[in-house]
């Protein structure tokens, strides 16, 4: 039985600043990071950014990730960069009133630590 897309997209309610797809999970399909500005009537308060895993076919669905990487700050882009060299894609994150932030992906766990270069 073939799998067929259902909802695709998660309903979010967001002002995000960029979406950057890349195959985080290297299971052969573009997942999504969708990176949050700003709160509407809230400027300056670090809003919710998203990681969303595509199933393959075309279906997205948010990935948990800890609140100090989901409310990282006011995120204004992002890049996927292996940038440890160990074969898995990290996250690099810039934004207004906030750090430099490089997020790791462990070998086939969800991210869990944050860097900042201050």
């Amino acid at each position: 039985m073939s799998q067929e897309k259902k909802d695709g997209l998660p309903k979010i309610f967001a002002n995000s600043s960029c979406v950057i797809p890349a195959d985080y999970d290297k299971d052969g399909d573009l997942d999504l990071f969708i990176g949050s500005r700003v709160i509407a009537g809230n400027y300056g308060v670090s809003p919710k950014s998203y990681l969303l895993q595509n199933d393959g076919y075309g279906n997205f669905t948010e990935v948990p990730l800890p609140k100090e990487i989901a409310y990282m700050g006011m995120v204004t882009d992002a890049v996927w960069v292996d940038f440890d060299a160990d074969g898995w894609l990290d996250l690099a994150v810039v934004g207004d009133w906030m750090p430099i932030t490089f997020i790791k992906k462990p070998k086939r766990q969800v991210y869990d630590f944050i860097h900042e270069l201050n």
